[in-house]
């Protein structure tokens, strides 16, 4: 199937109902780009998980969104990249994030450190 372009069945249909069925899972490392609405965090708080940030530049994002539109073949994401960033503030605004990475490093320093803080949130 494809994912549909409406944006109001995504977010009030969709997106619930994934985020339902993935809370409800053990043992499970979910990555999301946004929240919408932002009460869909409480789902997975009350179910354990904890909430990681990884933080990045709007110019950086930017830069991403372009070289993914040359070189792999993506659609522009700028419409997109505002409401990320706002919605990213919110939950830090909010103290719904429990540890934040700087997306700019190395994939294995990123997966490392998230690693090292889910060991610490085990005990």
């Amino acid at each position: 199937g494809t994912w549909p372009e409406d944006n109001m069945y995504k977010d009030t249909v969709l997106i619930p109902r994934i985020y339902e069925r993935i809370a409800s899972m053990e043992s499970v490392i979910f990555f999301a780009n946004y929240f919408a609405p932002v009460s869909q965090v409480e789902i997975f708080r009350s179910q354990g998980f904890s909430v990681a940030n990884l933080r990045l530049g709007r110019d950086e994002m930017l830069r991403r969104n372009i070289h993914r539109m040359q070189h792999e073949g993506y659609e522009d994401a700028t419409p997109w990249i505002d409401g990320q960033i706002t919605n990213h503030n919110e939950l830090r605004r909010l103290g719904l994030v429990d540890i934040e990475v700087d997306a700019t490093l190395p994939t294995a320093e990123i997966a490392h450190t998230l690693m090292q803080f889910a060991a610490k949130s085990q005990t």
